[in-house]
């Protein structure tokens, strides 16, 4: 949308994560869905959403979900400035392999990794 010289990204979200899946979660999921259990879905926000979720408030929340569910890959590609990412390697959130995938879809990228760091 807008022309910059340089980009700065930290531990961006531009696509969907594939989860991996706790049972935890599964079952909190799979009860969601099963006309009585679904009250639960407030309950399981508040105790297994990721911790930017859990302290998130309001609308933040809704943004976050949006976020994470979006998928920009081809908007990336368009990138034209340069562009610095900075991940943690241990990042639960925005994995690892997605800044490698996230380089490799910008016309030039450099990605700095912070050993033994999360999001």
């Amino acid at each position: 949308m807008y022309k910059v010289d340089k980009l700065v990204l930290l531990a961006s979200a531009f696509k969907k994560e594939i989860e991996k899946l706790s049972f935890k979660t599964k079952m909190l999921k799979f009860a969601k869905k099963v006309p009585g259990l679904n009250k639960l879905e407030n309950f399981a926000k508040k105790h297994i959403g990721s911790a930017d979720y859990k302290n998130a408030s309001g609308i933040m929340k809704e943004i976050l979900v949006n976020t994470v569910n979006y998928d920009i890959r081809e908007e990336v590609k368009k990138i034209e400035a340069d562009s610095l990412l900075i991940w943690g390697e241990k990042d639960e959130a925005v994995s690892i392999e997605s800044a490698h995938e996230l380089e490799g879809l910008l016309k030039n990228a450099g990605l700095v990794v912070y050993p033994n760091c999360t999001h």
